[in-house]
């Protein structure tokens, strides 16, 4: 099989423009050389590519007449690799101005920085120096500004039902002078799949933990249907805001503050993965927003903070588990919450 090619003569794509003079011809075929070790058409069309093939964005190779007569593509296409270099000149500019940095805040609020999480904690542990977290701080990143308000308004809460002998630990969170909000199955254990009566019953008792003191606490409104609970206690905190949730746009970055295994006031951080998740079907469940913010049991109750302003996104609620299902840990939105504390 022979296949028939025109073949025109072009200017050099390193010239003084469209109406430079002509290139000189090959004596192979006719055929005007091209970049280096570039296999001329010829060497193409009886398949002869052993050569390194660098021909992307530089000409028409396919069968027939070329659309145009000179390797200057429309918008300077053949300079596509000094525009590469360009862009990421540009990109690593930007990250020189936008390094991060990390800052360990202390007890007594005070902020010290440290170039990166690992020699925070280096430097902290060699020093002895006790710390509530470790967060990043990043140019146009600002969450690190409500991290102490966050941590201060943020406890773990434990309940010991004395029928069942059944202990349960989460998070908790303020929402008002001497009220807090955490998860229903944080203060009683239940089965979604039958749910219990809307009043406790059983003799349960609350605490509130804070730096490794207890207080007490009692029961002031529950919702099993959408496991929420509010919990009164006499101890001093700020106040954390609401946000509707419907206001947060997919890929806004979150944080939660949790108590896993019992380690008070852990923070993680990810993003809205998605929202309107049905994972019960029960009367009055809630449609569940996702987020990959790494939690483990003890997370309940955390509040779920948008990093754009530091208000209260949703609950961290629940791990979806089960048919390989991992990174997909849902928080009762922003609205159930309103709602049920008639706020």
């Amino acid at each position: 099989m022979s296949f028939t090619k025109i073949f025109q003569r072009t200017t050099m794509p390193f010239d003084n423009g469209w109406n430079s003079a002509l290139s000189p011809l090959t004596e192979r075929t006719r055929i005007v050389p091209l970049f280096g070790d570039t296999p001329l058409i010829n060497d193409i069309i009886n398949h002869n590519v052993t050569k390194n093939v660098d021909i992307h964005s530089r000409g028409a190779w396919g069968l027939g007449e070329d659309d145009f007569t000179s390797f200057k593509e429309r918008g300077d296409e053949f300079m596509i690799n000094d525009r590469i270099a360009e862009v990421l000149k540009r990109i690593n500019e930007n990250k020189e101005n936008k390094k991060e940095k990390w800052v360990a805040v202390m007890m007594d609020g005070k902020e010290i920085e440290f170039p990166n999480y690992d020699i925070a904690q280096k430097k902290l542990k060699e020093r002895g120096m006790p710390y509530k977290a470790i967060v990043k701080k990043v140019a146009q990143n600002q969450y690190y500004e409500y991290m102490n308000n966050v941590m201060d308004a943020s406890f773990e809460v434990q309940s010991y039902n004395e029928l069942t002998k059944i202990k349960e630990i989460g998070a908790t969170f303020a929402i008002g002078d001497g009220l807090f909000m955490t998860c229903a199955h944080c203060v009683k254990k239940y089965n979604k799949m039958s749910m219990p009566s809307k009043e406790v019953k059983e003799p349960i008792t609350i605490s509130i933990m804070k730096n490794g003191s207890s207080f007490p606490a009692k029961l002031v409104k529950i919702d099993f249907n959408i496991d929420a609970a509010i919990i009164e206690c006499e101890i001093d905190s700020p106040i954390l805001e609401f946000k509707p949730s419907n206001e947060v746009l997919i890929g806004t970055r979150v944080f939660t503050i949790g108590s896993p295994s019992g380690f008070e006031n852990n923070v993680t951080e990810g993003i809205l993965s998605s929202r309107d998740r049905v994972v019960f079907k029960h009367s009055g469940a809630p449609k569940y927003l996702f987020t990959d913010a790494h939690v483990l049991p003890g997370n309940s109750g955390g509040a779920l903070i948008s990093e754009d302003d530091g208000r209260v996104v949703g609950m961290m609620a629940l791990i979806v588990s089960g048919m390989g299902l991992y990174g997909l840990n849902a928080a009762i939105p922003s609205e159930y919450l309103i709602g049920f504390a008639e706020l």
